[in-house]
């Protein structure tokens, strides 16, 4: 879409968002499905208006690619100029906060609970969940195929590597890569 058009865009869609903001989550869920399949501008605006009738908030030209699955809308948090690029994956039953200025390649996944597995009388999928929030801030990249798990909070201004696994709290201003993500380097401009 882009930064120029959006302020434009943005005041047809404040209608439609406040309609939908009226509907049963049910029908956004359903309409969040069918949408995923949509391309074109077409299909990201309507992804933004069914996400913003739910989330906790989200701001402005946040591009939401095909395909990209969000459960547990109401804890997510999104903030300006977000790219969530295809077959990603976000669970925000935990609570996950993303920054502005953050891309987020393909085939991510981004999970804010664990299973309990200390009830051995229980198998462990019938555990209950630990709800662990992330916590993502403004200027981060993480590459495609990359995890990030509960508790997780990802500092200002870090890259994340392609295919790692991310858990725990990473220094800002940084470069991390491998399973588990260890720093790989630091960036000495600011």
């Amino acid at each position: 879409m882009g930064r120029k058009y959006w302020k434009i865009i943005e005041l047809f869609l404040k209608p439609l968002i406040f309609f939908l903001k009226l509907c049963p989550k049910c029908i956004i869920r359903l309409l969040y499905d069918f949408s995923s399949s949509i391309p074109t501008p077409v299909g990201l605006i309507l992804r933004y208006c069914l996400l913003a009738s739910k989330v906790n908030y989200i701001g402005s030209n946040v591009y939401i690619a095909r395909w990209v699955t969000i459960k547990n809308m109401s804890g997510l948090t999104i903030g300006d100029n977000v790219s969530i690029h295809e077959n990603c994956y976000i669970d925000a039953i935990g609570g996950v906060d993303i920054g502005s200025e953050v891309s987020i390649a393909h085939n991510s996944s981004i999970i804010s609970f664990e299973h309990a597995w200390n009830d051995s009388a229980t198998p462990i999928k019938y555990n209950s969940l630990v709800l662990k929030k992330i916590s993502i801030a403004k200027d981060v990249w993480i590459g495609c195929g990359v995890r990030v798990l509960g508790g997780t909070i990802i500092n200002t201004r870090c890259v994340i590597g392609a295919g790692s696994v991310v858990k725990g709290e990473l220094i800002a201003k940084s470069v991390y890569g491998g399973i588990p993500a260890k720093k790989i380097m630091e960036f000495n401009n600011d």
